[in-house]
């Protein structure tokens, strides 16, 4: 089997060198995997340094902003998949 390489232009897979095929020639195309999502978990103390505790603690739009994340975690635990 030969391998050659190409690129995908969003609709598309497109050789970066001739292809000496019969026209209308059917093949495979193997394709590579998907990169593996990151899933890092953080401790306490880097969640405190990232910014993300006390993000909405100067917001002067809401009112409680300890009931909003709560109406928020509500939503998103009930939502329809």
């Amino acid at each position: 089997m030969k391998t050659i390489k190409a690129r995908y232009d969003g609709r598309v897979i497109i050789p970066e060198e001739p292809v000496d095929l019969p026209l209308d020639e059917q093949f495979s195309v193997g394709l590579p995997d998907p990169p593996e999502a990151e899933h890092k978990t953080m401790t306490g103390a880097e969640m405190v340094a990232s910014g993300l505790v006390g993000g909405w603690v100067h917001r002067t739009d809401l009112p409680d902003t300890l009931e909003f994340a709560r109406q928020l975690r509500e939503q998103s635990n009930n939502r329809k998949l």
